[in-house]
């Protein structure tokens, strides 16, 4: 399809109540050469485990063959279980995967963190310590003539009022000036308590599938949009709603899997193996091919 250059008009769409880029900022890739490498969900926790020192160790071994030949690494939300930052104080337990962030942006990468659910609290640590730009919660990017969307994916359905009322609440500078009262230990105890009596939730071990995106989507690509890329339901899949795709790197807490995109290009890939997972059809988006949901598929 053919996609018009980005312009600084974009944000005033957003005003429209049913439009996609209500939240939304411009983004603009350098080139028509820009590569982006994609992943999600690694729900690191704050108190290192051996499961999560090997999902890190297995995320620096993907990126160590994946990403030279990538130009943006992006991080779609949800890389950590809880982020806070006080004035003078960052969460302990992620020094591995900053050190890894680190060091691609001296190998010259532009790596961006979208904030998701459970890291929404991004403060300047990123950008001054890490060189690492801290997103909007979504953007719009060019590759050559593609027009992409990013985004983490959590509350894009207007409907589900209770969760977009919660979501101002936790986002308001009053709560996060109340939050940042709490000694850090006692926040930090907070949050791993609030993440743990998640994960034993029902609504967290359902499946979750795509097909929730599908609206959203849909107005995107109304809009100009040729890839929507979410996140969030763990769920790896690429979707032809021509004449655009919806993409979801899936997760790297269980199933290690990522996204490629360039100006020709799409695929959703497992690791170690660097399979592409096959383009499905609309029809198809309830059966992703590595199963779906928070839980092993």
């Amino acid at each position: 399809m053919t996609s018009r250059p980005a312009t600084t008009n974009d944000r005033g769409r957003g005003r429209d109540s049913a439009s996609p880029f209500r939240a939304g900022g411009i983004s603009r890739l350098p080139t028509a050469d820009s590569r982006l490498l994609i992943f999600s969900d690694l729900h690191l926790p704050q108190l290192p485990t051996q499961e999560s020192v090997a999902r890190v160790d297995e995320l620096a071994e993907m990126l160590a063959v994946e990403a030279p030949r990538a130009t943006h690494i992006v991080l779609l939300g949800d890389i950590f279980d809880f982020w806070f930052e006080y004035p003078h104080v960052v969460p302990g337990g992620f020094h591995r995967l900053l050190c890894a962030l680190r060091d691609l942006v001296g190998q010259g990468k532009d790596v961006v963190l979208f904030p998701g659910n459970h890291d929404f609290w991004l403060g300047n640590f990123f950008p001054r310590e890490i060189g690492v730009r801290v997103a909007e919660e979504r953007e719009i990017w060019n590759v050559g003539a593609r027009r992409i969307m990013l985004t983490h994916g959590d509350g894009l359905n207007p409907s589900d009022r209770g969760y977009h009322l919660l979501k101002r609440l936790l986002r308001n500078r009053a709560a996060i000036r109340a939050f940042g009262l709490l000694h850090p230990e006692v926040a930090f105890w907070l949050a791993r308590s609030v993440s743990r009596l998640s994960r034993q939730s029902a609504e967290y071990k359902r499946t979750w599938k795509n097909d929730r995106y599908i609206p959203f989507a849909r107005r995107c690509i109304a809009e100009g949009i040729d890839t929507v890329v979410v996140a969030h339901t763990h769920t790896a899949q690429t979707v032809d709603l021509a004449p655009g795709l919806l993409v979801n790197p899936g997760d790297w807490l269980r199933r290690r899997s990522f996204a490629r995109i360039d100006a020709e290009r799409t695929g959703v890939l497992t690791w170690p193996e660097r399979s592409v997972l096959p383009l499905q059809a609309l029809s198809e988006i309830g059966t992703a091919p590595l199963g779906g949901g928070k839980m092993p598929g």
